[in-house]
């Protein structure tokens, strides 16, 4: 299965020093796609298999916070935890009712 978020957002600063803790938050669309086998029968009797597809969307928001810190001129290194939440599917995609969950991510920025 795929899921595949679209948003925009804020994001805010709460200095302009090296250390930059932050805030934000942002709305969206998320698009999700699943695809399965079921196959039935033995090896016997033959087996037969049927493909099902399942798409569905929902809107979802998502807040964040967390901090981007300046190694040195052109080095950055972030921290960010989020939160995502969006409305239910008409069906379960893939057993999931709802696009939900915490994230927390780390990254480091060369900027030439």
């Amino acid at each position: 299965g795929i899921f595949l978020p679209f948003d925009v957002g804020l994001k805010y600063y709460f200095t302009k020093k090296r250390f930059r803790p932050l805030v934000g938050f942002s709305v969206g669309s998320v698009s999700a796609n699943f695809k399965y086998t079921i196959a039935e029968g033995n090896l016997s009797n033959g087996i037969s298999t049927t493909d099902q597809q399942l798409n569905g969307s929902a809107r979802f928001g998502k807040f964040f916070t967390g901090f981007d810190h300046r190694l040195g001129k052109s080095t950055t290194f972030s921290l960010n935890f989020l939160y995502y939440s969006s409305g239910t599917f008409k069906e379960p995609i893939g057993g999931y009712l709802r696009y939900q969950g915490f994230v927390v991510n780390t990254g480091f920025s060369i900027i030439l």
